[in-house]
C-alpha cells in the first residue's frame, strides 16, 4: 500500500487518486502537526483575551456582538455545526468522501485555522478504518458552498451523524 504523508509528500492526480480508492495510507507529519498545534495555542489566547474575534468568542450574523462566555465557547461550535448540517439526496460515494476528508485534513495541516491536530488525526483515522460519512449530495450553506457537507463530516468526528454501509 502507498502511503503518503501531509506536509510532506508531494501530491499529484494519481496520489489523490489512489487516496480516494482507499490504495494509499496517509499519515499527519511531525512538521504539520507543529504548525496546527502553533496556531490552536494562539487561536487559544485570541480566544480567552479581551478582544472580541467574530465566531471563536462572539456570536455569528447579527449577533456578532455579543460575547459569548468561556464555558459556552465549545457548545457554540457544536451548535454551529448541527445548524449547518443540512442537506438532501442520495449521499456522495465512497470515493468522494474520502476525497473530501482527505483534502479537508490537509487543509487543515497547514496551520492557519485553529483546530487541534486531533481532529485532523480522527479525519486520517476514518480514511485508514474505511468509515465513510454519510454526506447529502445535495444542499450548502454559505458562499464557499462547502459549509453542508463538511458539517456533515464534522457531526461524525462529534460522535454525531450517520456513516455509509
Amino acid at each position: 500500500m502507498r502511503k503518503f504523508i501531509i506536509g510532506r509528500s508531494r501530491l499529484d492526480l494519481e496520489g489523490f487518486v489512489s487516496i480516494c480508492r482507499g490504495q494509499s495510507q496517509v499519515d499527519l507529519s511531525a512538521e504539520a502537526r507543529t504548525a496546527v498545534d502553533r496556531c490552536l495555542e494562539f487561536r487559544r489566547v485570541l480566544e480567552h483575551g479581551e478582544k472580541p474575534v467574530y465566531g471563536v468568542n462572539t456570536g455569528f450574523g447579527k449577533l456578532s456582538d455579543t460575547r459569548i462566555p468561556d464555558d459556552h465557547l465549545s457548545q457554540l461550535q457544536e451548535n454551529l455545526i448541527r445548524s449547518h448540517a443540512v442537506g438532501w439526496g442520495d449521499p456522495l460515494d465512497r470515493e468522494q468522501v474520502r476525497g473530501m476528508i482527505f483534502l479537508r485534513a490537509a487543509s487543515l495541516s497547514h496551520g492557519f485555522s485553529g483546530v487541534r491536530a486531533e481532529v485532523i488525526e480522527q479525519m486520517l483515522w476514518l480514511l485508514s478504518s474505511d468509515i465513510h460519512p454519510f454526506i447529502p449530495s445535495r444542499g450548502s450553506v454559505g458562499a464557499s458552498g462547502d459549509l453542508a457537507p463538511l458539517a456533515h463530516l464534522a457531526l461524525v468526528l462529534m460522535g454525531e451523524g450517520h456513516v455509509l454501509d
